[in-house]
């Protein structure tokens, strides 16, 4: 059986060759998905102004009406919205589950805020002659939203990009990762039986060939892409006038003082390094431990490492799973070894087995600086140890990076998170807790190669709206 993709809210098949969604642990086949081509992508984009025409009418309670709808929906949906993350994205059962539980909470938080947000009144009598003069600042939707999701969420990111579009009155045109485009569509029929418009909604898995004219096309006002630097940073340049927003990933750092409680970061960052395999934006990547107890840190975390759960997905024990398919696979071992073969001291090897596309936590230090892992996002299950001399060295190793997402800072002292917090290059510190962690209420987002622009609930929506004064 072949899906058709979501044109316009109707179910549309295509004449392109379809797209093959394969099991990401066994590589059975798991479905065909229909791709757009030309002629369904042009008239997705004809009919987004008709789609924002019926959106932008849409009265507060009505929106606010469909998030709740959307939210209770996936709570009813959670186990086949489980199954098919852990099938199509190779996600350990435990993260999968918490996937969908943050993906209805996220369309709820967006009710709850649109709910309570407030106009602001300005006083503007500030001179002479502006005697009885107000303002009043509303938001408005920006217009049609263009999305292209990553494949290591591939609901939760999803919501990201939908709920604030709800939550705008804003129609939307979404592209779901060609290796996971099950759950999307999915999350596009729930919202089209919340009683969104259907000429509102568009997921149209399509080539990459065509993304180019699709992100250049200007009957789209704002673009939102979650993926790679290399990809992401040609595609901003390819928008125009359009407002951007770009989640591009990075190679995070936990900083460990001399201070730390040690058994409580060593198993925060064992789980923050190799959970779903490292294929999380936030995975910690480097390890940075001040001298002091670096050796007392390492003893703790490889302990931790060894324990980990590493296998089938579908397990509920399991916590590294598999890579998303044999590219990724090969690319990693080749990394790896390029690492050794440049002098990396290899302090835990991780089981490979082929079959399964599946690398276990790998431990790294000493690595030079020259190697591409060292100057890349590895998006992989492994991390490596640095050691420093002193807090304020642990800053600077974790700043001398082209990319800034977040950090986790693993201390009792006040004055270094302050510290951390006015220093480091990042869009989040979080304390005491491994950089891994995402709320979806909060602004997530990176500076540097990371992006810029928000995600999270009124984060997003700003992005979503614009501020419109009405003077009186």
């Amino acid at each position: 059986m072949t899906l058709p993709f979501l044109l316009a809210g109707t179910p549309t098949p295509s004449a392109e060759r379809p797209l093959t969604v394969v099991h990401t642990y066994t590589q059975a086949p798991l479905a065909e998905v229909h791709l757009a081509g030309p002629d369904q992508l042009e008239q997705a984009l004809a009919g987004l102004a008709r789609g924002q025409a019926a959106t932008a009418a849409l009265p507060r309670y009505a929106r606010i009406e469909v998030l709740r709808k959307v939210s209770a929906s996936l709570v009813a949906h959670a186990d086949e919205l489980t199954q098919l993350i852990i099938d199509e994205a190779g996600k350990p059962r435990r993260y999968a589950e918490a996937e969908v539980r943050r993906a209805a909470q996220t369309f709820h938080l967006a009710a709850d805020y649109l709910a309570s947000e407030r106009q602001e009144l300005l006083p503007l009598d500030l001179g002479p002659g502006l005697e009885g003069k107000l303002g009043l600042v509303g938001r408005v939707p920006i217009g049609p939203v263009l999305g292209i999701a990553p494949f290591n969420f591939p609901l939760n990111l999803v919501a990201h990009k939908l709920a604030p579009s709800l939550m705008a009155g804003c129609a939307f045109l979404l592209k779901p990762a060609s290796a996971t485009p099950l759950s999307a569509l999915r999350l596009g029929e729930l919202i089209l039986e919340a009683g969104y418009p259907p000429e509102a909604v568009n997921l149209l898995p399509f080539s990459s060939r065509h993304g180019n004219a699709v992100v250049a096309d200007p009957r789209t006002a704002l673009f939102s892409f979650t993926g790679s630097p290399e990809v992401g940073w040609p595609l901003k340049a390819l928008a125009g006038r359009k407002k951007v927003v770009l989640e591009l990933g990075g190679d995070a750092a936990a900083l460990v003082a001399e201070d730390a409680d040690l058994d409580a970061a060593a198993a925060s960052c064992a789980a923050g390094a190799f959970a779903y395999a490292g294929q999380i934006c936030i995975s910690i990547q480097r390890i940075v431990v001040v001298q002091a107890v670096y050796e007392a840190f390492c003893q703790r975390f490889l302990a931790a490492v060894d324990a980990l759960p590493v296998g089938d997905p579908n397990l509920p024990a399991t916590v590294c799973g598999p890579l998303i398919d044999r590219a990724n696979y090969d690319r990693v071992a080749t990394w790896l070894s390029e690492a050794e073969t440049a002098g990396t001291h290899i302090l835990r090897r991780g089981a490979r087995v082929e079959a399964h596309n599946l690398i276990g936590p790998t431990v790294l230090a000493e690595m030079p600086r020259s190697t591409t892992i060292a100057q890349n996002e590895a998006f992989a299950p492994l991390v490596e140890l640095i050691r420093v001399p002193d807090f304020g060295a642990g800053l600077a190793a974790v700043n001398a990076s082209r990319y800034g997402l977040q950090t986790g800072v693993f201390t009792q002292r006040l004055d270094y998170l302050k510290s951390a917090w006015a220093t480091l290059e990042v869009g989040a510190v979080l304390a005491n807790e491994a950089p891994t962690l995402r709320i979806d209420a909060m602004p997530y987002g990176g500076v540097k190669d990371s992006g810029f622009g928000r995600e999270g609930t009124r984060y997003g929506y700003e992005d979503y709206t614009e501020p419109r004064l009405l003077l009186l």
